[in-house]
């Protein structure tokens, strides 16, 4: 009987052991990390799991907001708004973030994929950014959707070193008059203006370092062109894509590394409910790049004017897509770049026009 009420009394001074959440037992770091990957909403829906959680929200790195749903009509992905969208849930986590958030505590980046078709969705977008550059100090912002009153709030943004707009539908901007000496790299596409692009730029962001230009063009309603002059000391990488308005195109640059062209892949276009044949012989490429090291082609070879020092220090030159409707240009972009050290050709992709 003794051994008997031993062992019951052994078991009962048995202690059972918890189990332990590894998720919380981690560094606020690699918590941070993690986070990092997750849209907005699924971040907001993480503080209501405990106290570490709710300040882990609030002090996340970087806030993605994506709210989309592809569909396709004429083979070209659209993008619609959802009903039961989590757009008045996110918002609301942002308005209290101010009060959970050190306002010296900095947000490296904002990435918005939002296509609501809602009006007031949108202004509360754009409310919903402008007061966190007020409050906050933010060095990177995507937007990836329909918001053309962005370009009037971008004087706002001095504490941006990258940003992206990419707008889901080419539409018509007036750009503003403004200067951000932070901004180090800008990424713009799909949008039409009828102001000079590159005095834009040149005057605009001062310390710029990384340029890319995709799909920019002037109005429908115009049949102007558009002269593409870039001019600045600390310019990098340019990279220019399917600008058929911005023609004739000037680069001043003395510390131009790497280049990249391409032309629109059509000779015949849309414009003004007109088919307008494009003359690539018509178009000029002006360069002074003296430290130029890379150089990426793709299309049809327009007039070149460059000085004798431009690919001088050329080591890289790399051309596809080739389109020999002119011949005598083309030969005369390959001349340019003969003291290149290193050539890349896709003759398979070389065509003759008719």
């Amino acid at each position: 009987m003794g051994l008997k009420r031993r062992k019951l009394s052994t078991k009962k001074t048995k202690k059972k052991l918890k189990p332990r959440n590894s998720l919380s037992n981690l560094p606020d770091e690699i918590l941070h990390h993690i986070l990092s990957f997750l849209k907005l909403r699924d971040i907001a829906r993480l503080r209501v799991l405990s106290k570490k959680f709710q300040t882990l929200s609030a002090t996340a790195p970087s806030f993605c907001f994506s709210e989309r749903r592809p569909s396709f009509w004429f083979s070209k992905p659209r993008f619609r708004h959802r009903r039961n969208c989590s757009c008045a849930h996110v918002f609301n986590f942002m308005n209290t973030l101010p009060q959970h958030r050190s306002h010296s505590l900095k947000i490296k980046r904002i990435s918005f994929k939002s296509f609501c078709d809602k009006g007031e969705h949108s202004s509360l977008h754009d409310h919903w950014i402008n007061n966190l550059f007020q409050t906050f100090h933010v060095e990177q912002l995507s937007l990836n959707y329909q918001l053309p009153s962005i370009f009037t709030s971008l004087p706002k943004f001095q504490s941006l070193k990258l940003l992206k707009l990419e707008m889901n539908r080419v539409i018509m901007v007036k750009l503003p008059e403004m200067k951000l000496t932070s901004l180090e790299t800008l990424h713009i596409m799909f949008f039409a203006t009828e102001d000079p692009v590159g005095e834009w730029v040149s005057q605009s962001f001062p310390a710029l370092k990384s340029l890319f230009l995709s799909e920019i063009n002037v109005s429908w309603l115009s049949k102007k062109l558009l002269d593409l002059e870039i001019r600045s000391s600390c310019l990098e990488a340019l990279s220019i894509q399917k600008c058929c308005s911005l023609k004739p195109v000037r680069i001043i640059t003395e510390n131009l590394r790497t280049l990249s062209y391409v032309t629109c892949p059509c000779v015949r276009c849309h414009h003004n409910d007109d088919i307008v044949d494009f003359r690539y012989d018509d178009s000029v490429f002006e360069i002074s790049a003296p430290n130029l090291r890379r150089l990426s082609w793709q299309g049809y070879a327009p007039r070149l004017c460059y000085d004798a020092r431009t690919f001088q220090s050329l080591q890289v030159a790399s051309f596809t897509k080739l389109s020999l409707q002119n011949l005598n240009l083309t030969i005369q972009l390959f001349e340019a770049t003969r003291r290149a050290t290193s050539l890349h050709t896709d003759t398979g992709m070389i065509k003759v026009s008719s």
